[in-house]
Order: C-alpha cells, then sequence, then structure tokens
C-alpha cells in the first residue's frame, strides 16, 4: 500500500495478490476492480475517512 499525501488529491495504491483457496491466481475484471474500490471507499466512510471509488475515465486520466 502506498500513500500520496503529497499531491492535492490524496489517495492510496493497494495491491493485491489475488488467489483461490487452492493458490490458483485468480484474474479480476475490470467490473471487480470497481467493486473492490467501491467496498473499500464504504468501509473508509464507516470509520470517518472520506473517500471515494472513481474510474480513471471519470477522474480524466484514461490512457487509452
Amino acid at each position: 500500500m502506498v500513500l500520496h499525501d503529497h499531491q492535492p488529491n490524496q489517495h492510496v495504491h493497494i495491491r493485491v495478490r489475488a488467489e483461490s483457496k487452492h493458490g490458483k491466481r485468480v484474474n479480476p475484471r475490470k467490473a471487480d476492480l470497481h467493486r473492490w474500490r467501491e467496498t473499500v471507499a464504504e468501509r473508509l466512510r464507516e470509520y470517518g475517512v472520506e473517500a471515494e471509488a472513481t474510474r480513471q475515465a471519470t477522474r480524466g486520466r484514461n490512457r487509452n
């Protein structure tokens, strides 16, 4: 996990290694990743942390 608090838009990057119960790599899709971001943001808000799960295109940083 990396916290970028030196920028106007503070944010966190989280790296996840996804494996099944049997140790096989899980290949999450874009929808899965977005759902995970939404869940993390929701939990942070429960702790009083302002958090929002946005897609890259929404933030205007689409690399494509």
